[in-house]
Order: structure tokens, then C-alpha cells, then sequence
């Protein structure tokens, strides 16, 4: 029977748009490039000036996992850039050091993608 107590939900939103300073999450008078490697982003991967929306639920049972995730990122600046990233997982454990998970997305940007991902891990 479903019960409540296997229930997680999460919920995280962040925005660090500022219209007065542009591109300020990430800069430095020294280091030109902000706080990145060969132009990616070290740290978390909204940037500058952009809202993310992270929303998950999460249903366990003794030996499975149910998870269903949404996410939208908007970035004003340097360019506008809006994503939405839709998420299913069902994860079983095999044994104490084995479980199998399958993914299907569906990630909006300029183009849309589905996404399909079947993993297995083995603990040694």
C-alpha cells in the first residue's frame, strides 16, 4: 500500500539576476573570465543573471526507487537562453551492491531531445 512516509519532495529556486550589476555571479577585475575553466563555469551551472527551478518527488519502496523531475533555467545576459528538462527514473536494487535504473527525458531548448539512459552499478 502507498503511504506517505516514502514520499520525498523537493523544491529549489534560485535567481541571481540583478539588472543594475550584469554578469556579476561570476566576475573578477582580475580574472577577466569569471570563475571559469577554458570558458565552462566552475560552481553551479546557472551563472550569472539567470532563475532556475528545480521540482522532485520521490517515491521509495524496500527495494526500488520511483523519482519524477522538472527543471526550467532562464538566462538574461550575456544572451536570453530558456531550458526545461522533464525527468522519470525507476531504480531497482539487484542485491546489496547491484541496481539497474532506467531514465526517460525530454529536454526544450532551441531543439528538443529525448533522452533515454539504462544504467547498471555494481559495488565491489
Amino acid at each position: 500500500m502507498l503511504s506517505l512516509d516514502r514520499l520525498e519532495l523537493m523544491a529549489e529556486y534560485a535567481n541571481n539576476n540583478d539588472s543594475y550589476y550584469k554578469g556579476m555571479w561570476y566576475t573578477h577585475h582580475i580574472y577577466s573570465q569569471g570563475y571559469t575553466y577554458e570558458g565552462r563555469i566552475l560552481g553551479h551551472y546557472i551563472g550569472s543573471d539567470a532563475e532556475d527551478l528545480f521540482l522532485q518527488a520521490r517515491y521509495n519502496l524496500e527495494t526500488a526507487r520511483f523519482t519524477l523531475s522538472y527543471e526550467q533555467l532562464r538566462k538574461e545576459y550575456p544572451e536570453k537562453y530558456d531550458w526545461e528538462n522533464y525527468q522519470a527514473t525507476a531504480l531497482a536494487e539487484l542485491s546489496e551492491h547491484t541496481e539497474v535504473a532506467f531514465s526517460v527525458g525530454y529536454a526544450r531548448e532551441v531543439e528538443s531531445n529525448t533522452l533515454l539512459r539504462i544504467g547498471l552499478k555494481h559495488r565491489f
